[in-house]
C-alpha cells in the first residue's frame, strides 16, 4: 500500500455529516479564547482526511501543550476503509477538556503509530499577548 495521503486536520465547533455523505465543517479555529485560566473548553469536533488507507488501521489523537508535552486528552480507535482510492473522513467528538494554562498545545493524528499530521491550538486569555 502506498503511503497515507494527508487532505486536511481542522478544529471546529461542528461537524454536520448530510444525507448524502456531504460533510460541512462550521466554525473552525486554531485559538480557544478565555476570560481567564484555568477554563474548561465547550465540546468541539476535530475533522481529519486522509487517503490511501489500510483496510484496518489505529488512530490516536492527542492534545499537549507544547513546552511540557503535558497530554490534555487522548483518545484511540480503529478505522476501516472498505475502498483505499477514496478519502476517508474521519470525525472525532471532543469533549469538554480543562486547560490549566495559557500557551500552544499540539493536535497530533497518529495513525498505526506513526504521527501523520499535527496542528498548533493556541489557548489564549483574552486580554493577553500571545505566548
Amino acid at each position: 500500500m502506498p503511503e497515507p495521503v494527508f487532505n486536511a486536520l481542522l478544529m471546529a465547533d461542528k461537524v454536520i455529516t448530510e444525507d448524502n455523505g456531504k460533510k460541512a465543517v462550521i466554525g473552525i479555529f486554531d485559538r480557544l479564547n478565555f476570560p481567564a485560566v484555568p477554563a474548561m473548553a465547550p465540546p468541539w469536533f476535530i475533522y481529519a482526511s486522509f487517503g490511501n488507507l489500510d483496510p484496518e488501521n489505529e488512530v490516536t489523537v492527542n492534545i499537549a501543550r507544547k513546552d511540557s508535552q503535558e497530554v490534555v486528552f487522548s483518545a484511540q480507535g480503529a478505522v476501516q476503509v472498505q475502498h483505499a482510492s477514496r478519502a476517508a473522513d474521519i470525525l472525532l467528538p471532543i469533549p469538554p477538556i480543562k486547560f490549566n494554562r495559557a500557551g500552544k498545545y499540539i493536535v497530533a493524528f497518529i495513525l498505526n503509530g506513526r504521527e501523520i499530521a499535527s496542528r498548533v491550538l493556541e489557548v489564549a486569555v483574552i486580554g493577553e499577548t500571545s505566548t
